[in-house]
């Protein structure tokens, strides 16, 4: 983490009700904030990764929350307790 955030940097998302500065400054993040760029988000964004894992972990669709070619991975290989057998008739619908 030390390396891609001194050396790279990363982008991040706003997401609603998060104030990304206040976590940035509270926290170990406030050495690299100025390698932290926040992308101010253009449509309303409450899709959380426990939202998509809990979804993936239960059968449930993650269509619209995932592009398709990332939710077959994530099946494909069983990550995140996905279930793999709902895949072909329900990962999309």
């Amino acid at each position: 983490m030390h390396t891609i955030l001194t050396k790279h940097g990363v982008v991040v998302t706003e997401r609603e009700g998060v104030d990304l500065n206040a976590l940035i400054a509270g926290s170990f993040l406030h050495k690299y904030a100025s390698n932290i760029h926040i992308v101010p988000a253009r449509v309303k964004n409450n899709v959380s990764s426990t939202l998509v894992r809990q979804r993936l972990q239960t059968g449930k669709s993650v269509k619209w929350l995932l592009p398709d070619n990332v939710a077959d991975y994530i099946v494909k290989h069983g990550l995140y307790g996905a279930i793999s057998s709902y895949a072909d008739d329900h990962m999309f619908q």
